[in-house]
């Protein structure tokens, strides 16, 4: 708290006695800190039609589709997926995601499924189609690489009989079960 002292004086133009100044004291209060803003993310409950929330909040907060038994190729499944603003074809980036996607949609082990990854060069230079961010059939962030096999430019995820999560370059017009994934807004 701040304390101020304050004159006052009175002019007249009548011939007035002048009035003597009295100090005043008045109380300011002066915040120090500013109270810390706190930001709620803008999380909606539900996800847009055909799109569902994990079963496993924890291993991701996004929305999925799954194409069921609708295979398509790959550029039509990016197609499919981008049609709905702000998804893409998945992007699997932990085993424990990846684990949540497969128990919340119940699809069988040895299916596969394509991802957002493909190398637009035809070099074997991979990239995420949602965010040109480099992948690496050699550096991957879970599972383990099957064989590659040049000119096959997309990749796709499956999981094998004995629960491992297994990466392969595909051919591009190679129709498999596609997953889209959506993340959800938060609000600035």
């Amino acid at each position: 708290m701040v304390m101020m002292t304050m004159m006052s004086t009175v002019t007249s133009e009548t011939s007035v006695a002048p009035r003597p100044v009295v100090p005043t004291t008045v109380l300011v209060t002066v915040p120090t800190t500013q109270a810390a803003v706190q930001t709620t993310p803008c999380v909606p409950t539900n996800c847009p039609a055909r799109y569902r929330l994990l079963s496993d909040q924890t291993a991701s907060p996004n929305c999925y589709f799954f194409s069921e038994d609708n295979k398509k190729i790959w550029s039509d499944a990016l197609k499919a997926c981008t049609s709905t603003p702000g998804a893409y074809l998945w992007r699997p980036n932990t085993r424990t995601e990846a684990n949540a996607v497969k128990d919340t949609f119940g699809f069988q082990t040895t299916q596969s499924i394509w991802t957002g990854a493909n190398s637009p060069t035809h070099d074997e230079n991979y990239v995420f189609a949602v965010d040109n961010a480099a992948f690496s059939l050699t550096n991957l962030p879970f599972g383990e690489k099957t064989i590659s096999f040049s000119g096959q430019d997309c990749v796709e995820i499956l999981l094998n009989d004995s629960d491992v999560w297994k990466w392969e370059n595909e051919d591009c017009k190679d129709a498999e079960r596609f997953i889209c994934e959506l993340p959800r807004k938060t609000c600035p």
